[in-house]
């Protein structure tokens, strides 16, 4: 019968210390995904403010894969994709508005055909008894 208890005790007490062991490791995980993360941001601040762009809207997504709840990661990454858009598209801007031909209006109106009616429909819908 003590031994039943010592044996119990001994279980409980082995359970106890392998979920401390599995918080611990669990933390240093966290804390390595967090230093992962804070590294990222970092990387991707200096990227940002020397104009590479793109590579910066990579690092903060690389960044909020780790932490998506992380509103500043979130708020930067917007602002790189505001500035590399606007740079696409000031490179992708003519220098020049094009000059558009304007068409001499048609003399002939344009023949509408109208389809016939068919006397059947091509359907039948049935009513539904229910189930």
């Amino acid at each position: 019968m003590i031994y039943k208890r010592i044996t119990i005790i001994l279980i409980l007490l082995a359970l106890v210390l392998a979920g401390s062991l599995a918080l611990l490791k669990n933390k240093t995980i966290l804390s390595a995904q967090y230093k992962r993360c804070a590294k990222l941001g970092a990387e991707a601040d200096k990227l940002l403010s020397t104009g590479h762009y793109a590579l910066a809207t990579q690092k903060y997504r690389q960044a909020l894969m780790i932490d998506p709840r992380n509103q500043k990661l979130w708020h930067k990454l917007a602002e790189a994709l505001k500035k590399q858009g606007f740079e696409e598209c000031v490179a992708q801007s003519p220098k020049e508005m094009p000059k558009t031909q304007k068409e001499a209006p048609s003399s002939t109106t344009p023949k509408v055909e109208i389809p016939q009616q068919p006397s059947q429909p091509s359907f039948v819908i049935e009513e539904d008894e229910g189930c």
